[in-house]
Order: C-alpha cells, then structure tokens, then sequence
C-alpha cells in the first residue's frame, strides 16, 4: 500500500492499494468513499503515486506497467518491467524494462525513462552490458538507484546531446554492510500459525526436478514435467514406478522415470522426445511438455494433466483470490513465475493471506537457502509485491489448475420445430456429475436468445435450482418456459447454463451449457433507424428511414406506414428495396423530433418502432432559405439506381407554377409527378416506376425534369428491375 500526501496541508488524504483479487482501489479518508480503479482480469501490485496525486503507476502479476489516470478514468499500458518511480514533474516515470523469451525466461532488463502515457521511451546509456532488474529513482538528487551484480549501484544521470537522447550515468558503488542493521527480524513460519482463519496447507507428494529423476537425466530444465508429476501424484494417478537415484544420496524415487522415459496412460504413449542440457532425449512428461521445441509449455502441461483424468486449464489472469479458492478445496496449483530469470514452474499447496504468501512444493529446492537444494518442500514465497521476509515470486505468469473435483455436464434437449410469441413449452434435460468429487448446490440459468452467443445481453427466461449431484451421478431438469410477446420472426436459441456465476470449483466449465434452435412465428423486424435514436443531427433536411424483414413468413405488400412529428408521411417516402425514407420538405426547428414505422407481415403480426432525435436548427433554416431565395435548385434522385420507388428533392426561389415530369431517354413523356402552384421553399416528391397508367416501366436511363415561370433543368436516373 502506497500513500498520496498533501504538502499543503500536511496530511494523508487518500490511499491506494490492491484487494484480495489484486484490484487497485481509492480510498478518500475525508469522505470514506472507496472508488475502485481497476475493473479487469489482470492483477496488479506495488501502485506508486505521481507526485501531483493525479495519476498511479503499478505492475500487473504477468508483468507489465500500466499507468492510471483516475481524474480521467484513463489507463495506459507501458510495458513489461517492474520498480517504478516517477519524475518530479509526474509526466515522466523510471523502470525496469524486461525482456522476455518465447518461454518466458527473462532475457535482459535495463533501466528506462518513459513518458506515462507511455511514448518517448528512452534508455539509459552504460559502459559495456547490463543486467538491471531492480532500479529505482530519486528526484531531488537526480539519481537511480539500482542493483547490478549483488551490489547497490548510485548513478548520477544527465541528458546528453544524442539524436536518441540517452542518459549517462557515473557510478558509484555503495557499502551495502553499513545496512546490516536493517535486516528484519525472522519472520512466523506458516506451521506456527494454524490457527489462524486465513491460512490454508496441505501435504502433496514432492519431486526434485534433479535429484528425483534417472541418473541418465539432467533435469535440470525439468521444472515443469515434476511440478505437474506432483499433482499426478497427489491424485494417486499413476502406479509407482521405482529408479535408484545417486544425488544427494542413494535414495529410490517413485514417480522419477514418469517424468523422463516413455510409458502408455489410458491408450496414450508418452513417446515425444525432447534433449536435456546434456543433450541426451528426455521422454515421458518431460518430451510431452517441451514438445515443439518449447512452444507452448503451459498448455502441454495442461493438455498433459488432462490426458491423465484431471481438469486442468491456464489462467492467464492469476489473482491471490483464485490462488485461495483452489487450495481452500485442496486442489494443488502450478504456478508459473520468475523466482529465477528463466521463468520457473512450482506446485503451490498453501497460503497464508495475511502476509499474502503462498506454500509451494519447489521441484528445485528452497529459494529461501539459495538454489539448488534439497529443500524444496514446504517452502514459503511471497506473492509479488509484498514482502514477508521471504524469496518473492516477483511475476505470476499464469497459473495452471490441477483439480480431481465435480465435473457438471448439461445434457441436449429438444425444443419444437416451430413455436408462438406467448406459447409456454416444457422440455427435459439432465446435468450430470463427471467429476470424481460431488457438486455442491447451484442454480441453471435458461436463456433465450436470437444466436448462439450467450450473454448478459440476452433474455433470461428463468433459473432452476440444481441440488447437490454426487460423482458419476445426474439429475433431471424440467423447464417451462413462456417465449416472450413481440419477438421478430425467425430462428432463436434457448440455452441451459449451470452454475453461471462460477461459484463451483470444477475440472471443467467446457460443457456447462447446452442449447437448442427453433423458429419462432413472431413479428416483422425493423432496424437500421436512421437518425440513430437519440442522436443530435446538424443537416436542415436529413433523411428520415428505418428497415423492415420478416426473412421467414414475409411482408404484407403495401402495409409500410410512417409517420413524422405526429403526421403520416407515407404517401412522401422512397422505396428502396426494405428500406422505406423520408426528407422533410423544410428545415428541421431545433428541438426534438420523432419519427415512427408501422409494418406488418404474412402472419397478421403488426410491429410499430417510434423513436426520437434531436435537430441543432442553427443558422440551418436561414441559410436554406437565403439559399432558395438566390437560386433553384434540382437534386440528384436519392437513391440512384433504384428498383422500386426514387426521391427527388428540389428548392424554388419564387412562388409560382411548378411541373416535374419524367421523360424516356428518347424524350418520350412518362409521367407527370407535379404540376402546382408553389411557394418559395424546398419539396420532394417520388416516383415508383410506373407510368401515368400504373404500368412499370422497363429497366433503363430515364429524365426527370423540372419546369418553372423563369427556369427548367434536367437530370438523368437509372431504373433497375
């Protein structure tokens, strides 16, 4: 936790620190109001103020920088890298940027300075390689701190003239036995606090990566294979299989030969081979894993504990919170982290949640004592970001599950080929047990929705209580269900989801839903509205429209009506295809204006959509009508080519007789649209096609002219059948 102070007033004002689902949060001590910043998957520790209390820097657990800008409600992803500091003039921040490999080994780290939002990025200038993963910053002094080597380096920095803008520094090494005194006094272990409500532990088979496998094999690259053989083993999956092993001393290992040589397991030959350090092929759970040259280790190990029954996935949004929910049901966990630069695989079994530590089982022995040993069981870590006294994770890549629990599985139901608005339809279906464990009590929630993609946004229909379901056993689910009034015709979805807020622990959540597809006869669709509801337009005469279907039962012909401002306008709109439009013959008034279309289809169903916008109106009416009055203008037909029906907009400057007639390309008259008296001002009118007979005209190019006391003009449109 991290505090914000007030120079001006000399006290703390506000707080920020992560929650036990690592989310950062603000907490004003004036007001107690708690404000969390932080709303996503991504865990994240150590926030450090800007020193103008506007923004907070913090890592996230895989590793990166982000930046939060909580005036704004704004956040910026820096980078990968750890040990923030900012600059006095809180535009600029110092880290520790990381370089990772494909297996998320750490290949280099240097110190950079970066702006916060996260551009202009620039490092600093050292003589010869380095390796800085530790730096922090001193503003008044202009200094970086850092660790190089064991040993406490103090750089001055200046910015020198470069294109690049490096910064160089002069070192000056630092007498770290003058600390000494620092050191913190030993810390409880975790068995001396059993009693405690916030620890959880238990005991689980432990490997060494080395000392446990074949003499013949350097595992010493084997983190992997023996944390996942660990939780095999705590499972009692795989049978013993005995190798005498010479280091530390003669001893028999178990389980060591699964790790490396080839075996079958439920009709799969473990037969992919992958070299050790020493070059010699290493078989088994090892092969497996590292299978295609090291290009997805986490999945094959996930993939690897699958094929031996149990339920495994990566969780690359790891939490503290989700750590304690599977070692609260005593589900071992692999941890993916970088005690060591080349990323490293451990088997957690315990935490402690008030010094936020977890219990591991290290397959290459006690950080704690210094690598490598024979301690690896039991050990203590601190979860990045806090310090307890013990060797720190630093970052939690992912995690991988490793759980022998309930398994819930939703069997298929069918729905009727057709269904009603307002028909109520029952239907069976069966959740089944597959775990080996059973399920506590949960509920299933019934969806309606018009695809497959089930969410929040869909309609939920209801949610039926599920007992407890014993191993390898099921129940029955009986639904009645009434399909909503007013839905659109065509094919919808109800789905059965169990345990949709995740509050069961499970092998798998692969198949916790199940659904089926019917037709529903319902109502026409209508979308596409144009203005888009609620939207603030700027144009004098916009156009007005909406779309209208009914893919399945189809359309009534003719049965299109809409309305403008409380007035029917039907016998002024276009026609094109399914889309039906209006363009107001003067300038919309600044306000709000509201437009409605009432369609009908096939099966009698009537379906009405009002909506409203608003119109800016300004200078808009006295510019058209300085417009008219200079000049007349003829538009283009709108649309242009069309199939079934056009709209021609035009303005005239004066009062007087108007005529718009639409001629063949060969001058040979068609049809008289309009022949009237006008006033000055701006009109639309439509054609459909026809001629003056209501016979359809042949597709081609035709002319539509207009003719006034003082003017004509004429243009050409495409009529397509």
């Amino acid at each position: 936790m991290t505090l914000l102070q007030k120079q001006l007033f000399r006290f703390i004002k506000k707080i920020v620190y992560n929650d036990i689902d690592d989310q950062l949060w603000i907490i004003d001590l004036m007001t107690s109001n708690r404000t969390k910043l932080t709303k996503d998957n991504r865990g994240y520790f150590s926030p450090v103020w800007s020193p103008d209390s506007r923004k907070i820097a913090a890592s996230s657990l895989s590793g990166d920088i982000w930046v939060f800008d909580h005036e704004i409600k704004k956040s910026y992803q820096i980078g990968a890298g750890g040990s923030v500091s900012w600059l006095a003039d809180s535009k600029q921040l110092v880290y520790s940027e990381y370089h990772w490999g494909e297996r998320l080994q750490l290949i280099s780290a240097e110190p950079v300075i970066v702006d916060y939002d996260g551009k202009n990025k620039n490092r600093f200038e050292f003589d010869g390689d380095v390796n800085i993963v530790h730096v922090s910053f001193s503003a008044p002094n202009q200094q970086i701190v850092y660790v190089e080597n064991s040993s406490i380096i103090t750089a001055q920095f200046k910015t020198t003239p470069s294109q690049n803008k490096f910064l160089s520094v002069q070192k000056t090494l630092v007498n770290t036995a003058a600390f000494d005194w620092l050191k913190p006094p030993p810390i409880q272990k975790h068995q001396e606090m059993r009693g405690s409500a916030d620890i959880k532990n238990f005991q689980a088979p432990y490997f060494h990566q080395v000392y446990d496998t074949p003499n013949w094999f350097n595992g010493h690259w084997a983190c992997g294979a023996t944390s996942a053989m660990m939780a095999l083993t705590y499972y009692n999956v795989l049978p013993d299989w005995n190798c005498n092993c010479s280091s530390p001393y003669a001893h028999v290992s178990t389980h060591g030969r699964y790790i490396c040589e080839i075996y079958s397991f439920n009709g799969y030959t473990y037969d992919i081979g992958g070299y050790d350090p020493n070059s010699s092929l290493g078989y088994g759970g090892y092969g497996f894993i590292i299978q295609n040259n090291w290009a997805d280790t986490k999945g094959n190990m996930a993939k690897y504990a699958r094929q031996h029954g149990l339920g495994s996935t990566v969780d690359w949004s790891p939490t503290f919170s989700k750590l304690q929910n599977d070692i609260d049901k005593e589900f071992p966990i692999v941890i993916l982290n970088s005690l060591t630069t080349a990323g490293h695989y451990i088997l957690a079994i315990g935490y402690n949640g008030e010094q936020r530590s977890v219990r591991v089982n290290d397959p290459y022995g006690n950080k704690n004592q210094g690598y490598m040993n024979y301690n690896g069981r039991d050990v203590v870590y601190d979860w990045p970001g806090y310090s307890s006294g013990h060797s720190n994770l630093n970052v939690v890549h992912c995690l991988i599950y490793m759980r022998d629990g309930c398994d819930l599985s939703v069997g298929d139901f069918i729905l009727p080929d057709t269904v009603e608005t307002q028909e109520t339809i029952s239907f069976d279906f069966k959740i089944y047990n597959l775990g080996s464990k059973a399920s506590d009590s949960s509920e299933v929630t019934i969806y309606l929705s018009p695809n497959i993609y089930f969410n929040e946004l869909d309609s939920v229909l209801g949610k039926i209580f599920v007992p407890e379901i014993g191993a390898k056993d099921s129940v029955t689910i009986s639904v009645e269900a009434q399909i909503p009034d007013s839905l659109h015709s065509g094919y919808w979805a109800i789905a059965a989801l169990v345990d949709e807020d995740n509050l069961l622990i499970e092998n798998s959540r692969e198949n916790n839903l199940s659904y089926d597809k019917f037709l529903i006869k319902g109502y026409p669709y209508i979308f596409r509205l144009n203005p888009v509801p609620n939207m603030t337009v700027t144009q004098a005469r916009p156009e007005i429209s909406a779309r209208y279907k009914d893919s399945y039962f189809g359309m009534v012909d003719d049965s299109v009506y809409f309305y403008f401002d409380g007035e029917e306008v039907t016998d002024s709109c276009g026609y094109d295809g399914n889309k039906v439009y209006y363009f107001p013959e003067n300038p919309l008034s600044a306000g709000t204006h509201r437009a409605k279309i009432k369609v009908q289809n096939n099966l009698g169903n009537w379906k009405v959509v009002s909506w409203e916008f608003e119109a800016t109106g300004t200078d808009v009416k006295e510019k058209a009508d300085e417009l008219v009055t200079r000049e007349y203008i003829l538009k283009q037909n709108y649309p242009n080519p069309f199939n079934s029906s056009t709209q021609i907009q035009y303005n005239i400057s004066t009062d007087q007789q108007i005529k718009i007639e639409i001629f063949s390309i060969t001058g040979e008259k068609i049809n008289t649209l309009v022949n009237e008296f006008k006033r000055r001002g701006n009109y639309s009118t439509v054609w459909n096609g026809k001629d003056q007979l209501s016979n359809p005209v042949s597709t081609g190019i035709y002319l539509y002219k207009i003719s006034g006391a003082d003017f004509s003009q004429t243009k050409r449109m495409v009529f397509i059948k």
